[in-house]
């Protein structure tokens, strides 16, 4: 028998979207009580689309990065992201963990700006703010944040390279429209139920179901960096098969600055 009491609580904290770590994704979704995670386990050098919403005229990839090598008892390569691209209407930003880059009309025009050094400026619709290992991204016309993280890793880590994390501070202004690894889940809608009795080691299961799809998912816990703090969550295994629509490749992009369906390969997901 199943329940859809005591879900995990709302865990995915700073606008209930966000990627970070190796990578996990953590979101939330209107009218379910419970916060979804999931793993995508790319390879290094793709670039995957997080979000996009035309209607905005916004649009957010990454590129993977992979370990140094595979931990002891690991049978897979970790992989972050370690560049993101955000555009905002007319704004173009470029970020690594090294370096925040706003593009100009050219790259003599570019403008370079640090980590760690207190940055704010607007530039077209878009007030930007650097705080140390934080950038604030937010659309002056529609309220819509981003939050991106700075994880600088120290040089003689065994495994991590240095990463970002990308967050969705107030999603609120995005348009019905939007979509991407995480941006289909903003208006998307589910039910979750949970089964009564726990698996071996108390860990709950349950099941998603999302559009025309089900999903089964077990309890879980991960870092929300924004936050700092482990949060709940139902875990979708083998790279969100059914959780998202398509088929994660489909989200691939030819190159950072993807911005337009006319670009984007083919795919029928973007």
């Amino acid at each position: 028998m199943a329940s859809a009491s005591r879900p995990p609580s709302r865990g995915g904290g700073g606008g209930g979207h966000s990627v970070d770590g190796d990578p996990h994704f953590i979101v939330d979704m209107p009218g379910l009580n419970a916060t979804l995670c999931f793993d995508i386990n790319g390879e290094a050098g793709d670039v995957l689309n997080l979000l996009r919403d035309h209607g905005l005229g916004t649009v957010v990839n990454a590129r993977v990065v992979a370990a140094k090598r595979i931990p002891d008892g690991k049978q897979k390569l970790p992989t972050y992201f370690g560049e993101l691209s955000i555009v905002v209407g007319s704004t173009k930003i470029y970020v690594t963990p090294y370096k925040i880059i706003i593009l100009g009309r050219d790259p003599a025009h570019d403008l370079v700006i640090p980590w760690g050094k207190r940055s704010k400026l607007i530039r077209g619709p878009v007030d930007i703010d650097v705080r140390r290992r934080r950038m604030s991204i937010r659309h002056v016309g529609s309220g819509v944040e981003f939050m991106v993280l700075q994880h600088p890793v120290r040089a003689d880590h065994p495994i991590k390279p240095d990463y970002l994390g990308f967050y969705v501070q107030n999603g609120k202004g995005l348009s019905r429209d939007v979509h991407g690894l995480i941006g289909q889940f903003h208006y998307g809608t589910a039910t979750l139920h949970i089964d009564d009795d726990p698996q071996e080691g108390g860990v709950r299961k349950a099941r998603i179901y999302i559009k025309d799809r089900k999903v089964e998912v077990h309890e879980k816990e991960r870092r929300n960096h924004l936050i700092n703090r482990r949060v709940q969550c139902w875990l979708a295994p083998n790279n969100a098969d059914q959780l998202i629509d398509g088929h994660w490749r489909d989200y691939l992009v030819p190159e950072m600055f993807t911005i337009n369906n006319s670009q984007l390969a083919g795919t029928a997901i973007l």
